[in-house]
């Protein structure tokens, strides 16, 4: 949805953007294409090591500063309101991919799960460390995994005989769980993946309590532009945002949130759960 964003943005030249997950860096190029400034946060030491050689002309050109902190503390870090701020959340497929980071089961690495390899609680951790009900609670509020308590069990049962550390042996537990249960849909192997990274790295506790104070870093007249995957995510959103036209203190850009095109879903499946909502700080009534 690059086009969406950007248009959703408004960029302006010489104006500054913070990208609040910098990610591969694909939004804040089309941001710098247009004139603007960015400040790039992502938590992950990789992607900041990996993007400050990609991107080491336009960092050197005052383009571009990249942050190696979570957006929880975007406020911290900036020294003048901004004219934009986009939040991507979620986890970007490159982490996927890698499968030394554990994000993915159809990847055979160590169940980590960690954005930011500074957190001390990996996801083997949590399977090892909570009871059947935390995980089935963990699963069915994360995930909406209705079969949570069977596979609950089945992971208490199974790491009695020896230690989870692998996403193919959780995956196997899962599976093998839910053998005469599976149906087609979604594979609940992602939604429990899914429910171990969202607590892993306290990800809608994060935005939670970051959304509703970053309209305080934004300049009148700015644009905040959120991107969700997840249905916990965008009620988040959809919630401050409401709360904010309440308090009088701009206007939801969009009636309702923008969705992938059916040809955006075919070059890229992973984005076709995604709603993109945008709010303008303290303008006039008008959509764009």
């Amino acid at each position: 949805m690059l086009v969406e964003v950007i248009h959703a943005l408004q960029v302006k030249e010489n104006q500054t953007y913070v990208d609040a997950t910098f990610g591969f860096g694909g939004h804040s190029k089309e941001i710098m294409k247009k004139g603007g400034k960015v400040i790039g946060f992502d938590h992950d030491r990789t992607v900041i090591e990996q993007n400050t050689v990609t991107f080491e002309k336009e960092i050197s050109a005052g383009k571009l500063t990249l942050i190696h902190d979570s957006f929880e503390h975007l406020a911290d870090h900036l020294q003048e309101k901004v004219a934009g701020i986009l939040f991507d959340f979620g986890v970007n497929s490159q982490q996927i991919d890698d499968a030394s980071r554990g994000f993915s089961f159809q990847h055979e690495g160590p169940l980590d799960m960690r954005m930011d390899d500074r957190l001390s609680v990996k996801a083997q951790d949590l399977i090892a460390a909570l009871g059947r009900k935390e995980l089935a609670n963990l699963f069915f509020h994360y995930a909406q995994e209705s079969f949570g308590r069977k596979i609950a069990d089945a992971i208490v049962d199974a790491r009695k005989l020896s230690p989870i550390t692998t996403t193919r042996q959780l995956t196997e537990i899962i599976h093998n769980a839910l053998e005469r249960d599976r149906v087609r849909g979604i594979d609940s192997a992602t939604k429990v993946f899914m429910a171990l990274r969202i607590a892993v790295n306290d990800e809608l506790r994060t935005i939670e309590r970051t959304l509703p104070t970053s309209l305080d870093c934004l300049a009148e007249g700015g644009h905040i532009v959120t991107i969700a995957f997840h249905e916990g995510e965008d009620r988040i959103v959809k919630n401050v945002m409401k709360d904010w036209e309440i308090e009088k203190r701009g206007f939801n850009v969009f009636k309702k949130p923008l969705t992938p095109t059916n040809q955006e879903m075919y070059k890229n499946p992973r984005a076709r759960s995604a709603k993109l909502r945008a709010f303008v700080k303290n303008q006039y009534k008008g959509r764009i």
